[in-house]
């Protein structure tokens, strides 16, 4: 289930022309969201 969610993560970076760097940038600064259906698998994860 783990490797999903990185697999969709990259997917994401790519469609959206991110890169890792710039992604962990944005978190930090608090400018990136996670799109809704990454946080439902971050919480079956979780859980």
């Amino acid at each position: 289930m783990a490797e999903r969610f990185w697999e969709n993560l990259s997917i994401i970076l790519a469609e959206r022309n991110i890169s890792w760097i710039e992604l962990t940038r944005k978190m930090f600064a608090g400018e990136f969201h996670y799109p809704s259906e990454l946080n439902r698998l971050y919480q079956k994860i979780r859980h």
